[in-house]
């Protein structure tokens, strides 16, 4: 990841929570845990070596396992609140290569995996009913770490973004200094984001998204 970048990360985190800390404002740490979904299956047919070898290539399953951060909140007038949060989370997509050159009884299908450490600034704004929370935002989202099996393909290219957006949109149920939320998150990008495999750009429909429950602890 770019540093120059990842200082601009920081700088804007520091002056979200700056900016709503205040003596009205709460703190919250929180966990959290995202279940691994099946992606719709999708393929895209691409030449793995030079005219020879003709491979489909698909995403199968995204995997996001826990969350972990600490957040902010702001309270507006009529029950209305602001919130920026700060979070570390790792994410894994799995991807399936067929390939279509051999006949039917020895057809071969190969796994590969891609696995991101990333950092989330989830900046929102909601409404609090009772001891319910509506929320909705945008996500800043930073990758300081990854690993990949993709690069065993031939001819295989990653041109993804080390920062991208996203938004959420969260249901929240306050017991005392104990919250729970479900959020639903999803990114202004599709699995294939920035990969290519000789010439061919690996472009699939549908963004990456994510479910994930939490559980927080409020103070301050």
């Amino acid at each position: 990841m770019n540093n120059r970048k990842f200082c601009y990360f920081v700088a804007t985190l520091c002056m979200c929570m700056c900016y709503t800390a205040s003596a009205q404002s709460t703190f919250n740490v929180h966990v959290g845990f995202s279940p691994a979904q099946k992606i719709e299956s999708q393929e895209i047919r691409v030449i793995l070596t030079e005219g020879q070898c003709h491979g489909a290539f698909s995403p199968t399953q995204q995997s996001s396992g826990i969350t972990a951060g600490l957040g902010v909140t702001h309270s507006l007038k009529s029950g209305f609140f602001m919130r920026a949060e700060f979070q570390y989370s790792f994410g894994k997509t799995t991807y399936e290569m067929r390939d279509i050159a051999l006949v039917s009884e020895r057809l071969a299908t190969l796994n590969y995996n891609k696995s991101n450490h990333i950092l989330t600034l989830p900046l929102s704004i909601g409404v609090k009913l009772g001891s319910f929370r509506v929320t909705s935002g945008v996500n800043a989202n930073a990758i300081v770490h990854s690993t990949t099996t993709l690069t065993q393909l031939s001819n295989f290219k990653d041109g993804s973004r080390s920062m991208y957006l996203g938004w959420h949109a969260g249901l929240g149920y306050d017991i005392g200094k104990i919250g729970l939320e479900v959020r639903y998150s999803q990114d202004f990008g599709n699995y294939g984001q920035g990969y290519s495999i000789g010439e061919k750009e690996l472009v699939f429909y549908g963004n990456r998204l994510r479910w994930t429950a939490l559980i927080k602890y409020y103070f301050g």
